[in-house]
């Protein structure tokens, strides 16, 4: 079997598998945010941050992420941190004049839970989670703009989802489909045909029981007839059962004509001719020497 011949559910097996995996995976190299080198920053300068923006009307706190919350009870908040600062305008010379100049970095703020703020605000009376307090704060007039949203994507039983259905998307569904066209464009091997066209053969008729039965009860009602005509027939020549059969008395007479073997002392022949004696000579390859003999 090669990668060609795998069906659409066979793909769609190896995209749930391949997410499980995946999703497994990620879950167990987890990062975590308290050894991230990411600076952490503090809550007064976490609030001041929600409230107040650059002179170029940048947000000092952009992009806000709230995480979800962990075991041991703490939510952290990553955002991207926007403050302003002097520099020289010239680079790498402590000459030139110093000019302001904005700088942007990520930023992490750990957040306990329920998140009590410094300073009171109007709505959040009772204590919650920091995504309460976000929300409200963020309708307070001095923070148009605020934006933020909750990672809900990181929840466990959410990332193994996605990853599940992500994989199995791209390879039980797009995968198939470019495999496809690939192998229609000519890039994938070519299509063998059949051992066996199974369209030039048809279905023999169907198998009637009930007619087996009738042919089966025909079969022994036809070998009982024959079976009691044979009986009547050896029944009616039993008085010639006694003679001699025709072929046994054609062996008797065969037998009787074949001629009897006496046995006769053998008269002794006629004596066997001498082998004349031969001499050779060699001593690598022997060859007779023609030398005469005397007569013994």
């Amino acid at each position: 079997m090669d990668i060609v011949s795998l069906k659409t559910r066979h793909w769609v097996v190896i995209g749930l598998l391949t997410g499980a995996i995946c999703g497994g995976v990620r879950l167990s190299s987890r990062s975590d945010w308290m050894a991230s080198p990411v600076r952490t920053i503090g809550q007064e300068e976490f609030e001041r941050g929600l409230l107040h923006a650059t002179p170029s009307g940048q947000r000092t706190l952009d992009r806000i992420v709230v995480h979800p919350q962990e075991s041991s009870g703490v939510q952290w908040v990553t955002a991207l941190y926007t403050q302003t600062i002097k520099i020289h305008s010239v680079a790498h010379d402590p000459a030139s004049p110093l000019v302001a100049a904005e700088m942007t970095s990520a930023v992490k703020f750990r957040a306990s839970e329920p998140y009590v703020p410094l300073e009171p605000v109007k709505g959040y009376s009772k204590p919650s989670g920091v995504l309460a307090y976000l929300k409200i704060a963020s309708e307070r007039p001095n923070a148009a703009g605020l934006g933020f949203q909750y990672a809900w994507y990181e929840l466990p039983a959410n990332e193994m989802l996605l990853w599940v259905c992500g994989c199995t998307a791209l390879i039980g569904g797009l995968w198939p489909v470019m495999l496809g066209l690939l192998v229609g464009a000519g890039f994938g091997p070519k299509e063998q045909p059949p051992l066996l066209d199974l369209s030039k053969f048809r279905s023999g008729p169907k198998y009637d029981a009930k007619k087996a039965n009738a042919a089966a009860v025909a079969e022994c009602e036809m070998l009982l007839a024959l079976i009691d005509a044979n009986e009547r027939k050896l029944a009616a020549g039993q008085e010639n059962l006694d003679a001699e059969p025709a072929p046994v008395a054609t062996a008797k007479k065969t037998v009787a004509g074949i001629r009897q073997l006496h046995a006769a002392t053998v008269e002794p022949g006629a004596a066997p001719l001498t082998q004349e004696e031969k001499d050779f000579a060699g001593e690598f390859y022997p060859t007779e020497t023609h030398v005469p003999h005397e007569k013994r």
